[in-house]
């Protein structure tokens, strides 16, 4: 049940109306409000607590009370920022750690299944407390172990990708005019991939420290990553790059521009996670529907075949990104720094030029009436225009 339908019934058992010589204020509504409020905060009903702050901060902005209301709704934000991401972030430390506990040793040429043995027993443990050490006097979002743990995870794919298109490791002599042998360091890829991902991995963690990464943020980087990978692997093939390690470099160079340009932008949009995943679900349909297209028409061109499912995948985000262009309103935000909520509280809505129905929020009010006590009553908006 949302927090908004129960605020009549918090009212109703936390506040009570003082008697008063003179007939109620605003002030005197937005002190009842608040003093709820934190009374439901110290009883741990965080969601009740938030929305009667988020109330008086929007009605009663004018009042002394609105202070106190910010302070509420930062205590409630810190106490869900502290528990948000940070089990995200555990369980991947732990899980990051037992993949470092099995790659150091095969970085370092271990033969022993003993080096093995130790660095399991040791790696995963030291990560699950690295993890909690750094989330412990922090506020971690789920958008902000998001991103991490997915910079771990491309970094460390960017570090083997690399390595096997510089060909890193490999060393080459010619034994003959037309003979050239080729010798591997079996460790190479190992060494890049731990690189890559430590790397990764910091860079995150302290772009995590210092920024408010919301849901949304932290899906679109990833999926900005992977469509820049497709979309290095189109130009390499439309390019006629070759088939040697062209168009792996493409592919690399690609989701590196897609993951640095949804760090840009995505922000910027203030996408949830829900819109973000329909939107790039939409993306996913549209490319199935250009490879379906390929296979009844098994065109002859190359090209052609590659350029189908592009414009579908294509043409799929934008109808996404389209048709979800409401989606967010009325939401609460994610991150550290978000619960705003952006209206949508009354039944019809009028704002720039378009119409919407909405389920009315329900607003609790102190009333003045004759007589020595105030009067409790609930006001349900019907309607909301903007000009």
């Amino acid at each position: 049940m949302r927090a908004s339908f129960l605020v009549p019934l918090a009212l109703l058992l936390c506040a009570t109306p003082a008697r008063a010589q003179q007939p109620v204020t605003r002030a005197d509504s937005a002190d009842v409000l608040v003093a709820a409020a934190e009374r439901l905060q110290a009883q741990g009903s965080e969601e009740l607590a938030a929305a009667l702050a988020r109330m008086v901060e929007r009605r009663y902005a004018d009042t002394p009370a609105a202070t106190r209301a910010a302070a509420v709704l930062a205590n409630v934000r810190s106490t869900r920022a502290s528990r948000a991401g940070r089990v995200g972030l555990i369980a991947f430390g732990t899980i990051y750690g037992a993949w470092l506990g099995v790659a150091v040793p095969a970085m370092l040429e271990a033969e022993s299944p003993e080096a093995y043995g130790i660095g399991l027993l040791t790696a995963a443990p030291a990560g699950f407390f690295a993890a909690r050490a750094f989330t412990r006097n922090r506020s971690i979002s789920a958008g902000d172990a998001g991103v991490v743990s997915w910079s771990a995870l491309w970094g460390t794919w960017q570090g083997l990708g690399w390595q096997l298109a510089g060909d890193i490791g490999e060393s080459c002599r010619q034994i003959d005019v037309d003979v050239v042998v080729c010798d591997s360091d079996a460790s190479a890829p190992f060494a890049m991939m731990v690189a890559g991902g430590l790397l990764g991995l910091g860079a995150s963690a302290y772009a995590a420290d210092r920024t408010d990464i919301g849901g949304g943020t932290a899906a679109m980087i990833g999926w900005g990553s992977l469509w820049g990978t497709g979309g290095g692997l189109v130009t390499s093939v439309l390019a006629d790059l070759g088939d040697d390690q062209e168009p792996l470099i493409a592919a690399l160079i690609g989701g590196d521009l897609g993951f640095l340009a949804m760090a840009v932008l995505a922000p910027a949009w203030d996408m949830s996670s829900g819109r973000a995943w329909l939107v790039n679900a939409a993306g996913i349909m549209g490319g199935a529907i250009g490879g379906g297209i390929d296979l009844l028409l098994l065109p002859d061109d190359e090209d052609i075949a590659v350029l189908i499912p592009t414009i579908g995948s294509a043409a799929g985000l934008w109808i996404g990104a389209h048709l979800t262009r409401h989606m967010d309103e009325g939401r609460v935000r994610e991150g550290r720094g978000g619960d705003v909520r952006d209206g949508a509280d009354a039944l019809v809505r009028l704002s720039s030029g378009t119409w919407r129905l909405a389920f009315p929020l329900p607003t609790p009010a102190l009333l003045p009436r004759a007589g020595a006590r105030g009067e409790l009553a609930v006001r349900v908006p019907l309607l909301d225009a903007r000009f």
